[in-house]
């Protein structure tokens, strides 16, 4: 009977997960919500990038410190004031997206490609290559960032 129960009650779960008003997402609708996101990432206009999120993204992120792996994750609000903190102490910021590649299923879109950004942080130059995989997703009719994974190389 518990087990019953228990099956029930993920099934419920699982179905409150599902938006039966899930809008497919189109090719044209991604590229131009990237133009959306460069713009954003290239002004250093954190409110603008965050616009371009859903409030429930996450953001995962691999890199290696002194030869050993980290990984660190994180929800929007965070992102977005480690964003400002380091734009605020950075100058002559370069970003560009190369290698992409789009996949579409229904109302989602997995964005793959390869990011370069350089900069001059507290004086001293610094530069990173990431592979980048984010999902968007159309939500109430907007096409919003909802999750990324990064693999980076300082």
């Amino acid at each position: 009977m518990k087990a019953i129960l228990r099956a029930i009650f993920l099934f419920l779960v699982l179905l409150s997960c599902v938006d039966v008003n899930a809008q497919d997402i189109s090719r044209e609708e991604v590229k131009h919500y990237l133009a959306a996101f460069d713009s954003a990432i290239k002004a250093r206009d954190v409110d603008a990038v965050g616009a371009l999120m859903s409030g429930t993204a996450i953001l995962s992120s691999t890199f290696s410190v002194d030869g050993e792996r980290q990984t660190q994750r994180v929800g929007k609000s965070e992102y977005l004031n480690m964003l400002r903190e380091l734009w605020s102490r950075t100058s002559n910021y370069q970003y560009r997206r190369s290698n992409e590649r789009i996949e579409i299923s229904g109302n989602k879109a997995r964005v793959s490609c390869d990011v370069f950004e350089s900069m001059i942080v507290d004086g001293q130059y610094t530069s990173t290559r990431t592979v980048e995989t984010g999902t968007l997703e159309k939500v109430e009719g907007k096409v919003l960032l909802t999750e990324v994974v990064a693999n980076q190389s300082l």
